[in-house]
């Protein structure tokens, strides 16, 4: 897996995007009104009766739960004041922010939506997932659910990204379909991971980076401080077509349905709007 690291400049040279790359564009967004705007509290003010999902990573598996915004930011600053238990970590978790408030698309300042395959770059905020996490928090070892590219954003704070090799998958402790038993960041894991010949990089996404995942890439991500970002994940006519190989290694059939219906939208030219209607629910889908 290669990784590449660019400042803003020089990936104004060369915008491309590559299936076979990770590439983390060092301060491509510091320029968005959004850094340095947002944190909880202005989320607290400007969204506070909002509904978010709120997703605890425990040692026994992902729980969840409905919250207003405000509540949220109140649980993340009692859990900012007392951080010892780590499995009550509430995580504002895959939220389509822009679809609940529009008014916040004004903080982001020429979106580079030209990265993105044509049938998203119009209405590229409707696909946006949002998070915000505490100091600690933790996602495991996993790929993303429609095994879809991952454009990410990072807002505020910054994260460590653990990564490994689609084609290293099997070597990892699989899990039902996308998850994982290992923690890539332990040393007793990476030893075990490295010895069964598996590479394991890991790459630091600050304020105002622009970090990109090529479809399939497993990843496990541990905030460092409060953190913010946003992702759009999106299929290409390549990865579609190669997500349908996962029916062999029991892909869910509701993520079947959410390729099939892109597959129909990159082919086969589905209306966008008919298309959303019944994608919509993905962007908060629990798997």
């Amino acid at each position: 897996m290669f990784i590449k690291e660019l400042t803003a400049t020089e990936f104004a040279k060369d915008p491309r995007l590559t299936a076979d790359s990770v590439l983390l564009v060092k301060d491509a967004i510091s320029h968005w009104p959004a850094v340095g705007r947002w944190t909880p509290s202005f989320f607290a003010r400007q969204c506070a009766d909002i509904r978010v999902t709120v997703k605890y990573f425990t040692s026994a598996g992902i729980t969840s739960q409905f919250l207003s915004m405000k509540y949220f930011v109140e649980l993340l600053q009692a859990f900012n004041e007392n951080p010892e238990n780590r499995d009550i970590a509430p995580y504002c978790h895959d939220v389509p922010i822009f679809l609940q408030n529009p008014d916040l698309i004004a903080d982001i300042e020429a979106f580079p939506s030209h990265l993105l395959p044509e049938f998203y770059r119009a209405n590229w905020w409707e696909y946006v997932q949002f998070f915000i996490s505490p100091s600690g928090a933790t996602t495991p070892l996993h790929f993303d659910t429609l095994r879809t590219h991952n454009l990410f954003f990072q807002v505020m704070g910054d994260k460590d990204f653990y990564l490994i090799p689609w084609q290293d998958r099997n070597k990892c402790k699989r899990r039902g379909w996308r998850w994982f038993d290992c923690d890539p960041s332990a040393s007793e894991d990476l030893c075990q991971l490295e010895s069964s010949g598996v590479t394991v990089r890991k790459v630091k996404v600050s304020a105002g980076d622009m970090f990109y995942m090529p479809a399939g890439t497993l990843h496990h991500v541990k905030s460092n401080a409060d953190c913010i970002s946003f992702n759009l994940d999106f299929h290409n006519k390549t990865s579609v077509l190669k997500s349908f190989m996962g029916i062999k290694e029991g892909m869910p059939r509701t993520n079947l349905f959410y390729n099939w219906l892109t597959f129909r939208a990159l082919f086969l030219g589905m209306d966008r709007s008919e298309f959303f209607k019944k994608y919509r629910s993905y962007l908060n889908f629990i798997s």
